[in-house]
């Protein structure tokens, strides 16, 4: 994401959101690991927070959505 930028137009948002939606629906509860567990997964949303300065993943995040 930090590619953004760089590189900020609709279709890389577009593969970002793809790649986040994946995350959440299919990404949680088979290992808690940091590496390559929810851990991870949830730094993924932090990070998308940050830059991409969008509140609507924490609320499905926080929902699980």
């Amino acid at each position: 994401m930090s590619y953004l930028k760089h590189f900020d137009d609709a279709e890389n948002r577009e593969k970002i959101n793809t790649a986040l939606k994946a995350t959440l629906n299919w990404g949680f509860g088979l290992n808690h690991s940091l590496c390559h567990g929810d851990g991870g997964n949830l730094e993924l949303f932090l990070q998308a927070r940050e830059i991409l300065k969008d509140r609507e993943w924490d609320v499905k995040l926080h929902r699980g959505q």
